[in-house]
């Protein structure tokens, strides 16, 4: 498939940002621009997760794989949508955020035990297929329609049309990271499991702190 090159200015991009939630923050103009600060913050921490993973791995493949996904990112609209409709990360950035989250619990507990790359990839492609899925009417979260595929099963298939490189290992351990039962025959599918459960519990904490201190 054709490549589209991804946004490299940062303003432009958080012009971008900015036009596809306001109506979610306004008139509270100070929390849309914290907001847009953000995301435009996850997707550089994101970048340059990807870049590292070029440097590790230096095939032509690879380069050429990452490059095709973040124009995609940037072009679905990972950045900036939510993670769910009502459940963990329901706000503007959140799937992004979750993906960070997850692949940065990944590298703290299987750095040493499984290749870095692997981890990095698996944290924050495996809800990928989320960022055609989510979006915002005012401040209200819609669902398209889903495809026939369940999003664990979606996230490998747009990895594999973007023609990025992935192991079986790492196609098994997106594709499983919400089959508990699959997931326990495979220590490194259990681990992005459990990255992906442990970053949910901690936007919760994160929530009742809010609350009380408010």
């Amino acid at each position: 498939m054709g490549q589209q090159a991804a946004v490299t200015d940062t303003e432009t991009y958080s012009a971008v940002v900015r036009t596809k939630i306001q109506k979610w923050y306004l008139p509270n103009e100070e929390n849309l621009t914290k907001a847009v600060e953000r995301i435009v913050r996850v997707r550089e921490q994101i970048c340059a997760l990807l870049d590292e993973v070029v440097q590790l791995v230096d095939t032509e493949e690879m380069t050429n794989g990452v490059s095709a996904i973040k124009a995609y990112l940037d072009k679905s609209g990972f950045y900036y949508r939510p993670s769910s409709a009502n459940g963990h990360h329901n706000f503007p950035g959140g799937l992004a955020e979750h993906c960070l989250g997850v692949c940065n619990e990944a590298l703290r507990v299987g750095t040493g035990k499984y290749p870095r790359k692997s981890l990095i990839i698996c944290g924050l492609f495996h809800d990928i297929c989320k960022a055609d899925r989510f979006y915002f009417v005012g401040r209200e979260i819609r669902t398209h329609r889903a495809s026939g595929y369940g999003h664990s099963k979606r996230s490998v298939l747009i990895l594999k049309d973007h023609n990025f490189p992935l192991e079986e290992v790492e196609a098994n351990a997106i594709y499983w990271h919400m089959k508990l039962y699959k997931a326990n025959r495979h220590p490194f599918a259990r681990l992005i499991f459990d990255a992906d459960k442990q970053d949910c519990r901690n936007i919760k904490r994160k929530r009742t702190v809010r609350q009380v201190s408010q």
